[in-house]
């Protein structure tokens, strides 16, 4: 973002949005592959498997122009010219870890089969 040299005024609207989703990296904006931006993140939309710390600060969700701005700066940042689903210009790769513990669901494009993670009782 830093090298798009955004206006302060598109900044503003930008800086509006990140805290109301509660992400740090782009990861956390994708599916389990690495692959997509969720539709949730596309729409602003505090995804359900966000896990916050208590002392993230609690703001109001963003309106519709930071909602834009915050559509424009992933579409010309991440996701790949002209797809309609959102893919990822560079997918993000393998996962440095097998299990992540914050991911509740898991998909498996090969066999079209989602898995659900569960903590074993130690």
């Amino acid at each position: 973002m830093v090298r798009k040299k955004l206006e302060p005024s598109r900044r503003k609207l930008l800086n509006d949005v990140w805290p109301h989703m509660g992400f740090t990296c782009l990861s956390d904006m994708c599916n389990a592959a690495g692959t997509h931006i969720l539709p949730e993140v596309w729409n602003c939309q505090c995804p359900s498997h966000t896990i916050r710390s208590p002392s993230w600060p609690n703001v109001k969700a963003p309106g519709c122009q930071a909602i834009a701005a915050w559509q424009s700066m992933l579409q010309s940042l991440f996701i790949l010219p002209g797809h309609s689903h959102h893919q990822l210009a560079s997918p993000l790769g393998e996962w440095l870890t097998p299990l992540d513990s914050h991911w509740i669901w898991w998909h498996d494009p090969v066999t079209d089969t989602l898995w659900e993670h569960r903590q074993l009782n130690e």
